[in-house]
C-alpha cells in the first residue's frame, strides 16, 4: 500500500497529459501511486498515457465512458489505496517537491488537509501567483462562520480548487465525501471543498507555489 494516491482525471487532454504525468513521475517523494481515470476521451490521450506508463509499476489506468470530471474523481477515490489523496488535473503539472512538501505539511501538524500555493502559466509566461501565508489554522465553531470561511478559504482563492491540496482519506470514508456527479455543475471543486470544510479541524498552509 502506498501512502499517497494521486488521482488524475483525463478527458481529451492529449496536448497536456504528457507534461502532467512526467512531472508526477519525477517526484522527489517515492511512496505514492498514480491513478489515471480516462473519462471517455476520444482524442489520442489513451495512446499517450499507455505509452508513458508501460514501464511504471506505481500507475493504475482505468477507462470509463464519459461521466464527467466529478465521477472520474470519484472512481479514482474508490480505486485508491493511499492514506492521503491528491488530485492533479491532466492539463496541469507540478513541481518535483509537490508530494514531499504536501506530505510533510499534513503530517507535521497532524492536519486534515494541507494547502499549497500555485501559479497560472500560459506559454512560459506566469499570469498570476497565489501564495498563502505559512500558518496552521485551527477550525472551531466560531471560525466555521460564513464570514470566516469566505475570507480565509474562498476570497483568497486558496480553497476553490482541489489540485493544491492533500487530504486525509479517512475523511472521505468517515463522512461519505464525494464529488457531485451532475455534469452540468460548474466549480465542483468549490462545492466539494465547502462540504469538506464542515468536517475538518486543522488546515496547514504552505506559501510555496507547487
Amino acid at each position: 500500500m502506498k501512502k499517497v494516491s494521486v488521482i488524475v482525471p483525463v478527458y481529451n487532454t492529449g496536448n497536456f497529459i504528457k507534461e502532467c504525468l512526467i512531472s508526477l513521475f519525477n517526484q522527489s517523494y517515492n511512496d505514492y501511486e498514480i491513478i489515471i481515470i480516462n473519462d471517455g476521451s476520444n482524442d489520442d490521450s489513451e495512446k499517450i498515457i499507455l505509452e508513458l506508463i508501460k514501464d511504471k509499476n506505481n500507475c493504475k489506468y482505468v477507462y470509463q465512458t464519459n461521466l464527467g470530471l466529478s465521477e472520474a474523481r470519484n472512481t479514482g477515490i474508490r480505486e485508491s489505496e493511499g492514506k492521503y489523496l491528491v488530485f492533479v488535473d491532466s492539463d496541469d503539472w507540478v513541481e518535483k517537491d509537490y508530494l514531499k512538501l504536501l506530505v510533510n505539511g499534513i503530517e507535521m501538524n497532524n492536519a486534515d488537509i494541507c494547502v499549497c500555493g500555485y501559479y497560472r502559466k500560459y506559454q512560459n509566461k506566469v499570469l498570476s501567483k497565489i501564495t498563502p501565508k505559512n500558518e496552521l489554522i485551527e477550525i472551531n465553531e466560531e471560525n466555521k462562520l460564513l464570514n470566516y470561511y469566505y475570507k480565509t478559504f474562498i476570497e483568497n482563492k486558496y480553497g476553490i480548487t482541489c489540485w493544491n491540496k492533500i487530504y486525509k482519506k479517512e475523511l472521505f470514508n468517515k463522512f461519505s465525501l464525494k464529488f457531485e456527479k451532475n455534469k452540468e455543475i460548474f466549480a465542483e471543486d468549490l462545492l466539494f471543498n465547502t462540504k469538506l470544510f464542515l468536517h475538518i479541524k486543522r488546515i496547514n498552509y504552505l506559501s510555496t507555489p507547487l
